[in-house]
């Protein structure tokens, strides 16, 4: 019994030593220069900041800069802990609001604005075992009313931002962003929503979730692009971030599959695989399969158009003007060669008629005085024909050239007798091709654009 009551009062002096102790000791200056030794043993530098509302559980920070000639600026921040818990390095909770992050890359790595990594190389990667994660100092994370800008050569982004993290019992993250920003040499991107949900796969050692953008804005210098929606599926280990997604345009049925491989170490071996796309064009579609697209390589990009039913009509006289009237609708394909610097170069297609239709040229198309030509102004004047080839090629000055073999006849020349012509057509289509397909093909001519 005696022993009994000699453990309770030395367990009672303990508590009422510790419990005056907390009243008469600058509890709040110890705390505030154990927390900035901690973050400054994390690697984030020169950190200053001012402790309040303090108690054995609970601390709210307030003014808080890390960095020096450009800090890191934080308004509130509130923490929740055990006293032994922190005094090992441990946060149970970290609440952030008014944070105003920035994260550029220069030649040779990441940054962030006010951290310094501590490791030897020096090189950002993602936290995804389970020992990396030990270094987070704390389990819970929310973030609100905050803005993260991004930036590096040459596009950056900037995104209000709210953020949810949990270490345990699985860590996950979720971020959402309302009306972030996108700028790439002259293109930009406004874009009403973006979501970010991901968990980590403890055996593979890997994030995987999925990514929303919904009601994406995109204008170029000669271009504005219908409203997007983009979607897909995420995976990130230690070095490496991988998208899967699928876009679909909100005016029309056209839409894009692709993945995306960013590699932390070597970004320049950054590649987007586009696996397929379709785009309405002149009546009717292009569909594009797959295609890998180096986004730093200085190398043209092979592209095979997949062209089905698009109207004869509009295809001739988006190529010579409108001089051309006609009916019926062709199918093919045309194979591109795209160079970096935003020029097309149609190697041989060829584009079928799906059926018989009419063709009418003016006479001016066809000119020339032998009797040959007359009688050839004459059949194309009202031309019904039974099979029509077009045969495309690039001609001098990167023009396109049209080779036309048709099959049919003039009902009022010759007696309607059939016949077979082919009639060459010369003009300009690439502009038309960049606007419909290089934006799915070739984002290093945006980039390039911003670089004359």
């Amino acid at each position: 019994m005696k022993n009994r009551y000699k453990i309770l009062s030395v367990f009672s002096v303990v508590i009422l030593t510790i419990g005056f102790s907390f009243y008469l000791l600058p509890w709040k200056m110890l705390l505030a220069q154990r927390l900035q030794i901690l973050l400054e043993d994390k690697g984030f530098q020169n950190v200053r900041l001012t402790l309040s509302d303090l108690n054995l559980h609970s601390a709210k920070i307030r003014n808080i800069s890390i960095g020096d000639d450009t800090p890191l600026l934080l308004k509130d921040l509130t923490l929740l802990y055990s006293p032994r818990a922190l005094w090992k390095g441990n946060l149970q909770e970290l609440t952030v609001s008014g944070l105003s992050l920035e994260m550029y890359k220069d030649k040779t790595r990441w940054r962030l604005q006010g951290y310094n990594a501590s490791s030897a190389e020096g090189k950002f990667y993602f936290p995804v075992t389970a020992e990396q994660l030990s270094f987070l100092p704390f389990d819970h994370l929310a973030l609100g009313d905050s803005q993260i800008r991004i930036v590096t050569d040459p596009w950056q982004i900037k995104a209000p931002l709210e953020f949810r993290w949990h270490k345990i019992p699985v860590p996950e993250v979720v971020v959402k962003s309302e009306n972030p920003s996108f700028e790439m040499g002259k293109m930009k991107a406004h874009i009403a929503s973006a979501e970010i949900n991901a968990a980590i796969n403890q055996q593979k050692e890997i994030w995987q979730g999925f990514w929303s953008l919904k009601d994406v804005q995109l204008k170029t210098e000669n271009a504005v692009i219908p409203a997007l929606d983009l979607k897909g599926t995420l995976e990130v280990d230690a070095r490496t971030l991988t998208l899967a997604g699928r876009m679909e345009s909100k005016e029309s049925a056209g839409y894009a599959e692709f993945t995306l491989g960013y590699s932390l170490e070597n970004s320049e071996k950054t590649v987007l695989t586009l696996t397929q796309a379709a785009l309405p064009w002149q009546g009717g579609m292009v569909m594009i399969g797959k295609t890998e697209i180096p986004l730093t390589d200085k190398k043209a990009v092979k592209v095979l158009l997949q062209v089905k039913k698009v109207s004869v009509d509009s295809f001739l006289q988006s190529l010579t003007g409108k001089k051309v009237s006609a009916t019926g609708v062709v199918s093919g394909t045309l194979p591109l060669i795209i160079g970096r610097d935003g020029t097309v170069f149609f190697e041989q297609g060829i584009l079928k008629a799906d059926g018989p239709g009419t063709i009418t040229l003016p006479e001016d198309l066809i000119p020339g005085d032998h009797e040959q030509v007359v009688l050839t102004r004459e059949i194309l004047k009202d031309f019904q024909y039974d099979t029509l080839s077009l045969s495309i090629r690039n001609d001098t000055g990167n023009k396109m050239s049209v080779l036309a073999a048709i099959e049919g006849k003039n009902p009022a020349v010759m007696k309607g007798r059939a016949v077979q012509l082919n009639v060459r057509i010369n003009g300009d289509l690439l502009d038309l091709i960049r606007q419909n397909v290089i934006l799915f093909t070739d984002p290093q001519q945006i980039l390039d654009q911003n670089h004359p």
